[in-house]
């Protein structure tokens, strides 16, 4: 039992209010143990209802004493007086209450208590728990000694409580009083489930003896705390509580601000979300403000008093459900902003390291804080209505999903405002611009600088983006029951028969496609989908760079804002075209370029490494876990979040059986996301293609390894998908490959073939030609060969002057592509193939004469083996190059490995499987050159080097 120190003065003022028999109710302890009594009467309602002003402190301070200690000793009341004790609650509830809703309307009152202090004893009744800290018992008890006391209220002396505990003992004793005491009491139901085992003779027995005890002190406690905090919670909503809750929510003084901005947006006044650096810095200082009223209102809320959820009270609680999202999504977006100001040029970096103070870290830390508290708050309250919205008997799926609806227009609107805003924000902070509202900006341009908005896209725009998807996600399954399930809804290819889009009204009627129609209308969303899933990729990438390489010198910036980039590197436009390529091509390459994980540490740091992320591990886990915001400075969520982004587009955006969706998504494609979508391939194909288990290395830890293998497997399923469909037109499938480097039909490079073609893109390339008709697939693997010949004769005969190390070669992975396309020719055209290689090593005959680098020799040696395999199977390619190119360009990737047959097969630690020559390859990495961006493997075969005397090569008449 909870002991109260001082608080003598608080018992006999209970006692002296209430004119109950005598009967134990609670105690209260100072210096030692007061035993209260309740008579049978409720305590003096209009004394504590009706007074004078001047009392009103006392009052109030009494109230939430007496509430807070009576509810901690829920559990030991009896039975019997439950009913009693629950009378003189409901009269406490009623004047909390009327307290709160005095605050909330403007009234001037004279306590000293804030609606926070009010809310907790009333969350204090209704969980059966003490609520108040020992600090706020004591100011509270405080406040009451130095209050007025009402005329009627007679402090006893010590003589006089003696009396009492003498005569309460004397009572709890007397069994004739506890006779009487039952006899006169009604009793209360507590209802145990039914047993489903039927009861034995012994059960029996045990039960009747316990039913029939008439000693109350026995009774359960937890039984008693039960029926108390039920009986509390029907006078709350006896007592209306959940509108004057609402009602006070929705006056909170900061969050009335947001109830504001989202009405005028509901009304098409525009979405205000801060632009400037200023305005950023206006909601960075109210933030300890916001923290206050979204955790008041969780608390509010979180109370089980909100039923009977009437049509007037439901759109009441949406109205400030959304409005709480805005305030998440305007704190995301000032968080983003100040990271752009604080991002600051490589030429800057550390000229004056006295600027900033130990003071000013922690005042950064302590906002950072508020708004990660902020966001998760907002985030909870809307998981916490939607669960109310679905559990309630009132309303139904209709109003469920309008809910999710508008939580899904606030945070996709909210996030497409934030990207623009970031992207407009001006670099230097005394030349913002005047006057010009973020809508105004948005329209006069369409140009998002992705590389602007990186340096400010945080964790709290993660948490965002990650429940929108969630929400969308919820929508669009109800699309897909509705697309397969109603004869109504049929609106097959034509436009003419799709309903306007819904209207954010949490009471209206309307389809699933209706409400698709109006999320999918609040932003361009494969367009946003596609910024947000490249930027959490690329800040990934830069976050695990910083994190196990930490930079020197002034090269970078390691804040969470990353590296200081110029604002015309990165920008995608929706008007890009043919022409703008010149434009287009090194925005995003540059921009990747920069992805390329550094060196892995020696052999001799790998324990150290591995123990030092074992330990921030475990501190990352015990500081943040189970939080809705990921933990600044660490790449798993960006990563997390992108692949999200990927599974979501895959499954409701590709995937979708509505014919409105399918047109959705084929109109939104342009040849910006396939820019972006060729770099991601390319850079996520280098990060991987310099370790032997397919994924990043192993210094970055098993965990966010992981983590890169499901967004790989995501990212290839969406790519696979995307052709697979038939979703991109001749153009966009072009313009994929163009970006990917390996476009048979490009004019620019008509003679020359990369060399070094990984997994993911040659996938797409495959995938690309399969689906061509027969003749243009043909002449496309001519071309291929033809370029790649020409490319190799020309490194031959005339190598380029680079550095040695920097000369592109032919992959294995690549080489088995060739050769699986080279069999989907028909036979002339294999033969035509063959001269061709023939003649390529014919003319590079007068380079063995004389010295040749190692470049060469290995060219050579490719060309040699390419002929070589040709001329052995002209006909049919052997099993064991179809089963390579099978893993190596689809399960490697993850897209459609069975974890349970990698394992039993051995290959799950495999990125590729091929013809090793191991004893030539194994002396390379121990006596070559320590190069760890080198190609692997080096030395391979393209046939099986065991021989079979038994079997002969085909050879044609021609070979």
């Amino acid at each position: 039992m909870m002991l109260y120190p001082e608080l003598v003065m608080l018992g006999t003022i209970m006692m002296t209010m209430c004119n109950f028999p005598m009967m134990l109710c609670s105690e209260l302890v100072m210096l030692g143990t007061i035993k209260m009594t309740i008579r049978h009467s409720r305590p003096n309602e209009n004394e504590l209802s009706n007074h004078e002003a001047e009392y009103e402190t006392f009052y109030t301070a009494f109230a939430a004493l007496a509430a807070d200690y009576i509810s901690s000793s829920a559990s030991s009341l009896c039975k019997g007086q439950v009913g009693l004790v629950c009378q003189a609650c409901r009269v406490l509830l009623q004047y909390l209450l009327s307290r709160l809703q005095a605050q909330s309307i403007g009234e001037t009152v004279a306590t000293t208590l804030s609606a926070k202090q009010l809310l907790q004893p009333v969350r204090a009744l209704c969980c059966g728990e003490g609520m108040l800290p020992r600090a706020d018992q004591i100011s509270l008890t405080t406040t009451m000694k130095n209050a007025k006391l009402p005329a009627h209220i007679k402090t006893s002396t010590p003589g006089e409580k003696d009396a009492a505990n003498k005569e309460a003992k004397r009572s709890r004793v007397d069994l004739s009083t506890s006779i009487l005491e039952q006899m006169t009491t009604p009793l209360h139901d507590f209802v145990h489930p039914r047993a489903t085992i039927p009861d034995t003779v012994e059960t029996s027995a045990a039960k009747n003896a316990e039913s029939n005890n008439l000693n109350t002190g026995t009774d359960s406690g937890q039984d008693t705390k039960n029926l108390f905090i039920q009986k509390n919670v029907s006078s709350l909503q006896a007592l209306k509580a959940g509108d004057v809750l609402i009602d006070m929510c929705l006056n909170l003084p900061h969050l009335n601000r947001y109830i504001h901005k989202y009405k005028d947006a509901v009304a098409k006044k525009g979405f205000s979300l801060p632009s400037s650096h200023s305005e950023a810095t206006l909601v960075r200082h109210s933030l300890q403000a916001l923290v206050n009223d979204t955790s008041l209102t969780w608390s509010a809320l979180s109370l089980p008093v909100l039923e009977p959820l009437t049509p007037d009270k439901l759109e009441k609680l949406c109205v400030l459900t959304m409005s709480c999202l805005y305030c998440a999504v305007s704190n995301a977006t000032a968080s983003s902003l100040l990271g752009i100001s604080s991002a600051v040029s490589p030429k800057c970096t550390g000229t004056n390291p006295g600027n900033s103070s130990a003071k000013g870290v922690d005042d950064d830390g302590g906002s950072d804080n508020h708004a990660i508290t902020v966001v998760e708050k907002a985030l909870e309250i809307f998981t916490l209505v939607s669960g109310i919205i679905k559990s309630s008997t009132r309303t139904g799926g209709q109003e469920l999903q309008n809910h999710l609806l508008m939580g899904s227009w606030v945070l996709i609107t909210g996030l497409q405002t934030q990207l623009s805003a970031s992207s407009f924000l001006p670099a230097d902070k005394g030349k913002e611009e005047k006057g010009k509202s973020p809508s105004k900006m948005r329209e006069g341009s369409s140009r998002i600088n992705l590389m602007k908005v990186q340096q400010g896209f945080g964790v709290l725009s993660v948490a965002l983006a990650s429940r929108a998807l969630t929400m969308m996600s919820a929508l669009l399954d109800d699309l897909q029951v509705e697309c397969a399930s109603s004869d109504i809804y049929d609106v097959q290819g034509d436009p003419d028969m799709e309903s306007e889009p819904a209207g954010l009204d949490i009471l209206g009627h309307y389809s699933a496609q209706q409400r698709a129609a109006k999320f999918l209308g609040a932003a361009p969303l494969n367009q946003l989908l596609f910024y947000l899933a490249t930027i959490s990729y690329r800040k990934a990438c830069t976050l695990k760079r910083i994190q196990k390489h930490p930079p020197e010198g002034d090269t970078f910036s390691t804040s969470d804002s990353t590296t200081y980039y110029e604002d015309d590197l990165m920008s995608c436009s929706d008007e890009s075209s043919g022409d703008d390529d010149d434009d287009s091509e090194p925005i995003l390459g540059l921009w990747f370029e920069e992805t390329l994980a550094p060196p892995d540490n020696p052999p001799g740091n790998q324990g150290t490494q591995n123990n030092g992320e074992s330990a921030d591990g475990n501190k990352h886990s015990s500081d943040r876990t189970g939080s809705i915001v990921p933990e600044k400075g660490e790449p798993h969520g960006y990563i997390l979040l992108a692949s999200q982004i990927f599974q979501f587009m895959d499954k409701y955006l590709l995937s979708s059986e509505s014919s409105f969706m399918m047109r959705y998504v084929q109109a939104g494609l342009a040849e910006q996301q396939m820019i972006i979508l060729a770099a991601i391939i390319r850079d996520l194909d280098r990060e991987t293609a310099r370790t032997e288990t397919g994924t990043i290395s192993v210094y970055f830890g098993a965990t966010l390894g992981s983590l890169y293998s499901e967004f790989s497997q995501a990212l290839t399923r969406y790519t696979h998908n995307l052709l697979a469909r038939s979703i991109l037109n001749e153009s966009l499938q072009g313009t994929l490959l163009n970006h990917l480097g390996v476009s048979p039909w490009s004019q620019e490079n008509s003679t020359t073939w990369p060399l070094q073609v990984y997994p993911r893109t040659l996938a797409v390339l495959a995938q690309v030609l399969l689906l061509k008709p027969q003749q243009d697939k043909e002449a496309a693997i001519i071309s291929i060969w033809h370029r790649l010949v020409s490319t190799l004769v020309a490194n031959i005969s005339n190598p380029p002057n680079i550095f040695e190390l920097e000369h592109e070669d032919l992959n294995v992975e690549h080489a088995q592509l060739l050769l699986f396309l080279f069999h989907s020719l028909n036979l002339m055209q294999k033969k035509s193939v063959i001269l061709l290689t023939a003649g390529g090593v014919i003319c590079t005959a007068n380079t063995v004469t004389s010295a040749m680098k190692d470049s060469q020799l290995l060219h050579l040696s490719r060309l040699v083996l390419l002929l070589d395999y040709l001329m052995k199977h002209l006909y049919d390619p052997p099993p064991a190059l179809l089963e390579q190119v099978q893993w190596n360009l689809f399960s490697a990737t993850s897209m459609v490995e069975d974890p349970g047959d990698a394992k039993d097969s051995g290959r799950g630690v495999a990125s590729r499987i091929y013809c090793p020559w191991k004893e030539i390859e194994d002396n390379y990495r121990k006596f070559g050159p320590q190069d760890e961006f080198s190609m692997k493997p080096r030395f391979y075969s393209l046939t099986s080097a065991e021989l079979n005397n038994q079997e002969f090569p085909k050879l044609d008449g021609l070979v």
